[in-house]
Parts: structure tokens; C-alpha cells; sequence
């Protein structure tokens, strides 16, 4: 790799230019030889730039990019509590948004010729909700912020990712946490319809999925239980029976699709326990967590077989204060077998870029 290996990768395009993120740096950067073509830096106090050295300060403080989304020509970026968008071509700002509730979107959803839908950027409201508040779905588009959707008070935790189904026309919600909060639902007609498919056990808390020969594989989020890749066949959705494919090694929030197959990466995430004190420091894994290591798993969508391709091994910190261990990958790539996986939390590794091979 020629490039910084802090670099944060967040999409790949054409002629090996690459768009990372340095903390709050935001780059245009030449493949072949790491030559910064184009940078835009967002806001952030002079307290935490002048600390930025420090990679503990920074996974504190999470001063770093962490959702991205590419559509059409832009990135969007979230960063700190502001959503950003960029302008590829050009990189320049085109708007910031900070209208929703949270510290940012767990995962933004491009949309796109979704039959019933209208085009955009599509995330929903991911904040500490132990009450049950009312948790809203907005789109982006046209340089608007708007909320499309909003679940009511009493029903769900916050929202994990949206995930498309192009041939039945509808968007996937998945949401989180704990009892009836998790779940799955499936939307039509831009949100006139909503309803849920599965719902109120740990198998039904997912971050991560996609379709696959009229199936909804996705991924189990749980720290509490044994995690899994699960089929649910789309049609026959309304008797909401799922199969177990495989199991995997912990929870999983993060995925990304490369060159014909699927990758995936596990957290490890701390237990809960009824003492405070004991959560805010601890860096045992949680029960559903069977190595304190970040796996990366490929899935062929033909036919489900799912292969670990590369680990890496939690650190010494607390999981709380100084996040999970866990691997972001690039929104979209090129053909090839290779892609990036950026690390936080784990020994060698940590807030670091690895390039891997999809066929190892």
C-alpha cells in the first residue's frame, strides 16, 4: 500500500483514485503512489486537532469519519453530528445537514430506481433510546433534508440500515435493539406502507443483509446470543420463517459487496453487566462473542457459502469508552479481487487500512 495506512478508504473510482479520510480530512487521493489530489477539512474544535496524534484520543472522542454513502455524483460523510456532501468531480462542499437526532446514521442507503420510491439518500434517526421515543427515516436529495417516515413512540430503539429489493419494490428496514425494538420491517410506496416482518427476538437484530435468489440474507447484531447469517425466503415473507446458513463470530454491523461476492465484518462488543461501573471498563466480549477478534467473512450469493478470509485481534482498551472492535469497508469498488478493510480497536492494527484479497 503507497498511501498513509490511517487513511480511511470510502470509495473507489475509476483511473485509481481513491476517496479517503484522515480524522476530519476528507481526500482525493492517487492510488498508485498516495499523492493528495484534492482535500476538504471539516469542522472540528482546535482542541481536537491539536490531540489528533493520539489514537486513543481519537476513538474516545470519536473524531473521525464514520457512515458514507456514494449517489450518483456525490459522497455523503457523517462526521461528528453533521452529515456532509461532497461533490466528486469538483470536491467541494455542496451542503451540510445536521436536522435528524443522534450523533450521526449508523448506515446511509443510496436509492435508486426503486419502483415507488424517490431517488436519494436514505438513513434513519441512531441514538441511545431507552425510553422508545419516535425514531424518523429521512431522504437527501436535490440538496433537501427531509423526513419521510416516522415509527411512534413505544415501538422501536433507533435504526440500523435500510437495505433495497429492486424486484418487489420495497426498502427493507432493519432496526434495533432489544425486545420488540428489534426487528425487520418491510416499506412500500415511499413509506405509505410499512409493516413488519420479523420482530422481538435477537434473530431479528441485524445491521447488514442483502438479496439474494429471492432471499433476504442477513446478519445477526447481538452481543447476547450466538450470531448467525439467516435466509428469510421473500416469498413467502408473511409466515416470517427463517433458516440458519451458518454461524459466524459475533455481532455484525458492517458489509460491503466486491467483484461478485459479499463481505462482512464481526464486532466485538462488551457485555452487559448490572454494574455500571464493570460496562464502562471492561473489554470482555459479550456472551454471543466467541474470539475477542474482528472476523472478515466472504459469501458467495449463489449459493451461501461463507468463508473467514482474515482476523484481527481486539486490543487491551475497554469497548466502551474506546470502541468496539470492528472493520469499515468502501461504499462501492471496482472490478478486481482486491478491496480495504479499515480496522479500529485491535492489536497492530488499530485505525488503520489493510488491502485484501476477496479471494484469499
Amino acid at each position: 500500500m503507497k498511501f498513509n495506512r490511517r487513511y480511511k478508504v470510502l470509495c473507489c473510482l475509476e483511473g485509481d483514485i481513491i476517496i479517503c479520510s484522515y480524522l476530519n480530512i476528507l481526500m482525493k487521493v492517487d492510488e498508485t503512489n498516495g499523492r493528495i489530489l484534492s482535500k476538504i477539512e471539516l469542522d472540528i474544535s482546535p482542541i481536537h486537532k491539536l490531540f489528533s496524534f493520539s489514537k486513543l484520543y481519537t476513538r474516545f472522542f470519536r473524531n473521525d469519519v464514520f457512515s458514507f454513502c456514494f449517489h450518483e455524483d456525490n459522497i455523503f460523510v457523517s462526521f461528528k453530528n453533521i452529515i456532509y456532501e461532497i461533490h466528486l468531480a469538483s470536491f467541494t462542499l455542496v451542503k451540510t445537514y445536521s436536522d435528524f437526532v443522534g450523533s450521526r446514521p449508523l448506515n446511509m442507503t443510496s436509492v435508486k430506481d426503486i419502483i415507488g420510491f424517490d431517488n436519494g439518500v436514505y438513513f434513519g434517526d441512531y441514538f441511545i433510546n431507552k425510553e422508545q421515543e419516535e425514531s424518523a427515516i429521512y431522504r437527501i436529495a436535490n440538496s433537501i433534508l427531509e423526513k419521510v417516515y416516522t415509527f411512534p413512540n413505544g415501538v422501536i430503539d433507533h435504526i440500523h440500515n435500510i437495505i433495497c429489493d429492486s424486484k418487489r419494490s420495497c426498502l427493507y428496514i432493519m432496526t434495533g435493539d432489544f425486545g420488540d425494538a428489534a426487528g425487520i420491517w418491510k416499506s412500500s410506496n415511499n413509506f405509505q406502507n410499512v409493516e413488519s416482518i420479523l420482530r422481538g427476538d435477537q434473530m431479528y437484530r441485524s445491521c447488514y443483509g442483502f438479496i439474494a435468489n429471492d432471499h433476504l440474507v442477513y446478519f445477526t447484531d447481538s452481543q447476547f446470543t450466538s450470531n448467525y447469517m439467516i435466509k428469510l425466503d421473500l416469498n413467502y415473507i408473511h409466515s416470517a420463517s427463517i433458516e440458519k446458513v451458518a454461524q459466524i463470530n459475533g455481532p455484525c454491523i458492517y458489509g460491503t459487496y466486491v467483484n461478485g461476492k459479499y463481505l462482512i465484518s464481526t464486532s466485538c462488543e462488551p457485555e452487559i453487566d448490572k454494574y455500571t461501573f464493570f460496562n464502562i471498563w471492561s473489554n470482555k466480549p459479550g456472551f454471543g462473542i466467541y474470539h475477542n477478534e474482528v472476523k472478515i467473512y466472504r459469501i458467495d450469493p449463489d449459493n451461501l457459502d461463507i468463508k473467514q478470509i482474515d482476523s484481527f485481534h481486539k486490543d487491551i482498551y475497554s469497548m466502551t469508552l474506546f470502541q468496539f472492535g470492528n472493520g469499515f469497508f468502501p461504499h462501492n469498488h471496482r472490478k478486481g479481487n482486491d478491496t480495504y478493510v479499515y480496522t479500529i480497536a485491535v492489536k497492530n492494527h488499530d485505525l488503520s487500512t489493510t488491502k485484501i484479497s476477496v479471494n484469499a
